[in-house]
């Protein structure tokens, strides 16, 4: 319920948008929480902000559409393939397919999440 609080206050977000998206956020949030991925309290805003967004294109059929995928080239595999799973069961749930350049803007969260855990051992 933290992160839901979190994108309320962060987002100035009303309690009947938080409503639309709440059962979502909190899969998310179990999601990563799952495969161990712990987003920083900087960085959860980021994380949990783009995926509010995520979930208001997916409901509108909507998605992003990145001009250089070359980006994928950089990102860590299982990060991605996190990422993948994440989007795509997001995807599923409003019947689109999974759309790449998503999940490499969230496989950039992950990894980022995943690297800032390694330094901190």
């Amino acid at each position: 319920m933290e992160v839901i609080e979190l994108l309320r206050r962060q987002l100035s977000l009303s309690d009947e948008v938080i409503l639309e998206v709440k059962e979502e956020i909190l899969q998310v949030e179990r999601f990563v929480g799952e495969r161990q991925i712990i987003f920083g309290s900087d960085y959860a805003i980021g994380f949990y902000s783009h995926m509010y967004s995520l979930i208001s294109r997916l409901k509108k059929k909507e998605h992003l559409e990145l001009d250089d995928l070359s980006i994928k080239d950089g990102l860590d595999e299982t990060a991605f393939s996190i990422a993948d799973e994440l989007v795509g069961t997001l995807s599923k749930r409003y019947g689109l397919s999974t759309n790449v350049s998503e999940v490499c803007l969230v496989a950039i969260h992950v990894q980022t999440a995943m690297e800032m855990a390694k330094e901190a051992l």
